[in-house]
């Protein structure tokens, strides 16, 4: 069995069913002996499992017939066909390029073994839904936010817990809606908020096994997104977005005071 770790090429084929045989076997061994490789290996899938749920439905949706030529708009036509499977191709391909990108940055700086990790690790969680919801146009969430009491208690049965959508419409900010998401420990919830200039935030909580911190504020920035979270009641909250940063903490005072009295 090699001692030396396999590339993220390698752990990818693993998880997309690409290796066969022998060498399927021999990664597959080797992740039983290596616990960090097999967590990397768990987020793969994880993602594969987003990408599935945002754009398998693609392909039933109808292509702007700006984007075809006249030739490719006759239904039934060969074009036609290829057209969509092309637009529908050219997304996930990018989308998997965005999350890979995250991941391989995740590997190659991750925290070391100590306190902090799990700190770090739900700042990069929610990073990573912005990213990957906020851009939505069709499906950003699940649930309306004008059913805010369906949602909260949904979201919050799964979670086990009571859940609280703070308001931030004195920032100018409204409820967008949310979704369920999965985390390490668990469910996980999302849920967005937008102004009248269409940005947005989201704020993400999943289960906290730390109960001992301080529910304090910290503070993480992820590339170009910035993070505030805290702790509160079993529960770990981010909120993520590209805005300014002193705007930013400002809403995260304000849920931070909501979510926690």
């Amino acid at each position: 069995m090699s001692s030396e770790p396999y590339s993220a090429e390698t752990l990818h084929a693993y998880v997309d069913g690409e290796l066969q045989g022998k060498e399927h076997a021999r990664v597959r061994a080797w992740l039983r002996c290596h616990p960090d490789a097999q967590s990397t290996v768990d987020d793969f899938r994880r993602l594969n499992g987003m990408l599935r749920e945002l754009y398998a439905p693609l392909l039933q949706e109808p292509v702007p017939r700006e984007l075809l030529s006249p030739a490719a708009q006759r239904p039934g036509s060969r074009n036609w066909r290829n057209g969509i499977a092309a637009i529908a191709a050219s997304v996930m391909l990018l989308s998997i390029g965005t999350l890979m990108g995250w991941q391989l940055a995740r590997m190659q700086t991750a925290a070391p073994q100590g306190g902090g990790e799990d700190i770090e690790a739900v700042a990069q969680e929610a990073a990573m839904a912005y990213t990957i919801y906020a851009p939505e146009v069709l499906h950003p969430v699940e649930v309306s936010g004008d059913r805010r009491k369906r949602l909260t208690t949904w979201l919050g049965k799964r979670l086990g817990t009571h859940l609280i959508a703070p308001s931030l419409s004195k920032h100018g900010y409204h409820l967008l809606g949310g979704r369920l998401l999965s985390s390490e420990d668990g469910p996980g919830a999302l849920l967005m908020y937008e102004n009248a200039q269409g940005g947005r935030l989201v704020l993400y909580t999943c289960h906290n096994d730390r109960e001992s911190l301080k529910s304090t504020l910290r503070f993480s920035r992820e590339r170009n997104i910035a993070v505030y979270y805290w702790t509160h009641g079993g529960l770990w909250h981010a909120l993520a977005g590209e805005t300014d940063h002193a705007v930013l903490k400002e809403l995260a005072r304000s849920a931070h005071r909501q979510m926690s009295s």
